[in-house]
């Protein structure tokens, strides 16, 4: 073909040398344009869009390659307080005056017993996740339930860590008192495949959290997938509000496992 080519340009410039053809030669120009585009290999993307080229999202390299046997839940961390400082609000009770000092106002979000509501927080998003994992089709079991000095060799190890900034806009671990701070907080999730050469790195991370190395007490030494998702649970939350978060986290985590499920 290439040949032919030549050979008939070389004939059309011999014949039209002192006649130049403007016609003829933007035709050959347009037939080997065609024929090189013809030529190029095969593995270059088609979706081009001007000079940006439009690939797939790739599956993350450190993804398990197998749906697990067993999903175990740890416990999420989340601190109490028991320093209980001044929580009025800056003015006394009319008609309490007592000397003079009178009597404060209670904070309006106190927390009578701080370690007793975060026991309970902890335990009802164990049990709230636990739940919908199992209403979505997978064996789940809490690891605190197991009992085990180290971890299981086989199975997924979904666990987080509840958040707050602090003054100083530094994320640190939430901590529940006797209503000083934010009064919320954030929930952080992590999903780590026991039966890797790293069962404690993370290969998903869902929360606010965009570097999981800035996580409080985190040490991440891989590059897990970073899903982008805020989860939100107020200090003084309710038995349904855990339940509800719980129900989101599970909700993420199918979404995702369905884009890279093996």
């Amino acid at each position: 073909m290439a040949f032919y080519l030549t050979f008939n340009i070389s004939y059309f410039d011999e014949a039209y040398m002192l006649k130049p053809n403007p016609c003829l030669w933007f035709v050959c120009l347009v037939v080997l344009t065609t024929l090189m585009m013809g030529c190029q290999p095969h593995n270059v993307s088609k979706n081009m869009m001007g000079a940006v080229e439009v690939r797939d999202e790739q599956m993350p390299s450190n993804w398990p390659k197998a749906r697990p046997n067993i999903i175990y839940v740890r416990d999420f961390a989340l601190d109490a307080d028991n320093f209980q400082a001044d929580q009025g609000v800056g003015g006394v009770l009319p008609g309490r005056l007592r000397g003079g000092l009178g009597e404060r106002m209670p904070h309006p979000i106190t927390n009578a017993n701080p370690e007793q509501q975060v026991a309970k927080i902890v335990a009802e998003m164990n049990k709230s996740l636990i739940s919908n994992l199992k209403d979505k089709g997978f064996n789940a079991q809490s690891l605190e339930s197991v009992g085990a000095v180290i971890l299981p060799q086989s199975g997924w190890l979904l666990q987080g860590i509840f958040t707050e900034v602090d003054e100083g806009n530094r994320l640190k671990r939430a901590t529940i008192g006797f209503g000083q701070g934010a009064t919320q907080m954030d929930v952080q999730v992590s999903i780590s495949d026991l039966a890797s050469a790293s069962p404690k790195e993370p290969f998903i991370v869902f929360g606010t959290v965009t570097d999981p190395k800035k996580l409080p007490g985190a040490i991440v030494t891989m590059n897990p997938y970073v899903a982008a998702a805020k989860f939100v649970l107020e200090k003084n939350a309710t038995d349904k509000d855990i339940q509800k978060t719980a129900e989101q986290i599970v909700n993420e985590i199918l979404k995702n496992f369905e884009k890279f499920k093996p």
